[in-house]
């Protein structure tokens, strides 16, 4: 049957005894949904990588994932909220830092003078 039952078992069975084996046939069916979704996602990442290839040449930006993207996704839900927290900070200040390392490098390559403090 459908849900995994065999006929002769179903028969013997109430709706209520069959409850189980619905939900267990929907949670096998969600957990598909979602290797088919995640795979998307690789499939879609791939795509991307290999058009901007094509476009750009060797200035393509697009680079695939470096570790399977399911990996990021359960660590980043075992965080509390104060890691979850500390780790955004953490990001943000290092997006800071390259930003100001990069206006500073720009300022050097324009051959201004650096500022001596004494």
């Amino acid at each position: 049957m459908t849900i995994g039952v065999p006929y002769e078992t179903f028969c013997h069975l109430t709706p209520a005894k069959l409850e189980p084996f619905r939900k267990a046939y929907n949670n096998r069916k969600r957990e598909k949904d979602e290797d088919h979704w995640l795979m998307g996602q690789y499939n879609l990442k791939a795509f991307a990588v290999a058009v901007d290839g094509v476009i750009n040449g060797r200035k393509a930006k697009a680079k695939y994932f470096t570790e399977p993207m399911l990996w990021k996704f359960l660590d980043e839900s075992e965080l509390t909220d104060e890691e979850r927290e500390k780790k955004e900070a953490d990001e943000a200040m290092r997006k800071e830092i390259a930003s100001m390392d990069a206006w500073i490098a720009g300022l050097r390559k324009s051959g201004l003078p650096e500022t001596k403090i004494k």
